[in-house]
């Protein structure tokens, strides 16, 4: 072979070799479009725009699973499942905001002044939009976002493990911020009962008549039936509003037994609200709601709701090892979804059963306005909060978890 053939055969072999190398490294890069691009099992979601992930921190999580969601935060949650050993991890990685967002113009692809389209800030009502997705309350009309019937709302559930139904149920809540506008929000703390159904208890703002509440609620077995009556409160006259039993044609909520009264809450003070039974008749059985203040140490009886036997049980059975809590707005302007809602925000601690934390707390977002944030500073606690312009976090995710926990310390 002469040298020029050696010379050119050997720059071709070079070339093929450098091509090689270069397609081998950009099949390993990280895409734009995604976090993470490897040899592992990755739930691969679209994200509303590119990122280029340089740096991400790896974070053990339990095997319950997490959903992928964007949030206003500006971190993104991808679940990333290893191959080898089954592990679970969660990839967190921050977005950059493009400096467009915050100069006070519309540019960039903006649908309106630093909100909506490539900017991770939703626009409010009566800003221009392209899709729900640049709105606030996710509805976009004819390129306008329009506020939405349905104001916000913020949901945590608890489970306790290795745990018998129970005669009684606990939590205490606490007022950090309360609204003193004409709106309606409730602080609630539910259960429910072997048989399948369930009530509330809880503290209430109603602005309508500025007055705070106190409310204890059961309701009847089926829409058909009229199983729950309130028999006994402990609130005087001047204070009492019902105690007895509504249909579904009164209250539009179904039938049930209430016990429901003035009561004046304040706010920054602990509030222990419990549910148990308090006895039994050849009929059925009586379940007590009560509210304890924690500085004066009253205990006020809400109310006492007889359930009569169903389904098989005497009453409705005990209560189950789980439950749940919401903030929630239910009238006035608190009937709609957009930034002129009133800020509210309550703690949560607990919930217990004969002094047991329960194992499990979690959150979860049934409907789309976006003006609510809840998350736990510490095992145990909840900080739920609505309403003003607050940083929308639309997560899935556990606050505590035993399981996760005992994994992590092994």
């Amino acid at each position: 072979m002469s040298n020029k053939k050696f010379i050119l055969v050997f720059f071709v072999a070079l070339l093929l070799l450098a091509f090689g190398c270069l397609k081998k490294v950009g099949e390993q890069a990280p895409p734009s479009s995604s976090y993470l691009e490897n040899d592992s099992s990755i739930v691969n979601k679209e994200t509303p725009k590119n990122v280029s992930q340089q740096e991400y921190k790896k974070a053990e999580i339990s095997d319950d699973e997490f959903d992928f969601n964007y949030s206003e935060e500006n971190l993104y949650e991808i679940l990333l499942e290893e191959t080898l050993g089954n592990e679970t991890e969660l990839i967190e990685a921050p977005q950059e905001i493009s400096s467009s967002c915050e100069n006070e113009l519309r540019d960039d692809n903006e649908t309106d002044v630093d909100c909506g389209g490539v900017c991770p800030y939703k626009c409010a009502h009566g800003k221009r939009c392209i899709s729900n997705s640049d709105c606030a309350a996710s509805n976009c009309v004819l390129g306008i976002c329009q506020r939405t019937r349905g104001g916000p709302g913020a949901y945590t559930d608890y489970e306790f493990y290795n745990e018998e139904s129970t005669d009684s149920l606990e939590i205490y809540v606490t007022w950090l911020k309360r609204p003193e506008e004409n709106v309606g929000i409730f602080a609630a703390f539910t259960f429910s009962f072997e048989a399948g159904q369930g009530g509330y208890i809880g503290i209430q703002r109603d602005g309508s008549l500025e007055k705070d509440r106190a409310i204890f609620s059961i309701w009847s077995i089926d829409d058909q039936s009229q199983t729950a009556e309130c028999v006994s409160t402990g609130f005087d006259s001047s204070d009492l509003i019902r105690c007895g039993k509504a249909t579904h044609s009164q209250s539009g909520e179904g039938n049930f037994g209430q016990a429901l009264g003035m009561y004046a809450w304040k706010p920054g003070v602990e509030y222990l609200l419990r549910v148990e039974k308090v006895g039994e008749d050849s009929k059925g059985v009586l379940w007590r709601g009560t509210i304890t203040d924690t500085e004066t140490n009253i205990t006020t009886e809400i109310g006492t709701i007889h359930l009569d036997d169903s389904r098989g049980y005497k009453g409705y059975g005990k209560l189950n090892p789980r439950a749940a809590v919401f903030l929630e707005y239910y009238y006035g302007h608190s009937g709609y979804c957009d930034e002129n809602n009133v800020f509210s925000k309550v703690k949560w601690r607990g919930p217990y059963i004969n002094g047991r934390l329960a194992d499990r707390g979690y959150t979860w977002y049934p409907i789309t306005c976006m003006y609510t944030r809840q998350y736990s500073p510490e095992r145990g606690i909840v900080i739920q909060e609505a309403g003003g312009s607050i940083a929308w976090e639309n997560k899935e995710r556990d606050f505590w978890n035993s399981h996760s926990d005992s994994k992590s310390a092994e």
